[in-house]
């Protein structure tokens, strides 16, 4: 497997690009800076298959219209996040235009990558359809902006419910074997089981 992890934009928003030893790739949460991306994808020789997003706010899909565009692929996003897709939410802050020219998305991908299989992980809270792409031959979460490094998701936004991106930490995301490494959506990487010791806002129960 090939991981390559993007920090990009304002808000240091991470795009992450995971390939096959065969060179087919999802690309996740295009953020930002197409040029980058499409730098990143094109040096390393790789084929992008799909785009799947955790969420719709603006700093995960700045980049998306370009990005999809330029290798034709289709758009996942869990349709509980369309309210946020398709509505002036996803420019937040209000300084910041909001992303225009979004491709259609799917909630059905008929795509499957050899050796890059994953799990949708359903984890609402941060924005009522925010998943994490679990991919468990890797022992890896790529997490979105529900569970961060000593830190979880903001739930002040429109949509946002902090009671529920507990739930869903707890529920979901701690159930996951301790082993698992969690990129998430900004900031380093970390791993279940450090975070269900030592995380300020939600321990193991």
């Amino acid at each position: 497997m090939q991981l390559h992890v993007l920090c990009l934009g304002p808000l240091f928003t991470n795009c992450c690009i995971i390939g096959n030893d065969d060179g087919q790739a999802y690309i996740v949460d295009p953020a930002n800076d197409a040029e980058r991306i499409i730098d990143a994808i094109d040096t390393a020789g790789l084929t992008p298959r799909a785009v799947l997003l955790t969420h719709a706010h603006f700093d995960h899909i700045a980049a998306l219209p370009a990005v999809a565009s330029r290798y034709d692929l289709p758009v996942w996003l869990d349709p509980d996040d369309l309210p946020v897709y398709e509505s002036p939410m996803n420019c937040f802050p209000p300084e910041i235009p909001a992303v225009e020219h979004l491709p259609d998305t799917v909630s059905e991908l008929d795509i499957a990558i050899d050796g890059l299989d994953y799990e949708v992980l359903r984890t609402p809270g941060h924005s009522p359809g925010s998943v994490g792409f679990y991919f468990p031959g890797h022992k890896m979460l790529i997490g979105g902006d529900t569970l961060f490094q000593s830190s979880i998701g903001r739930c002040d936004l429109p949509l946002g419910d902090g009671e529920l991106l507990l739930h869903s930490i707890r529920t979901v995301l701690y159930k996951l074997p301790s082993e698992t490494i969690v990129h998430p959506g900004h900031g380093p990487a970390t791993t279940i089981g450090q975070e269900m010791r030592t995380n300020p806002f939600v321990r193991a129960e």
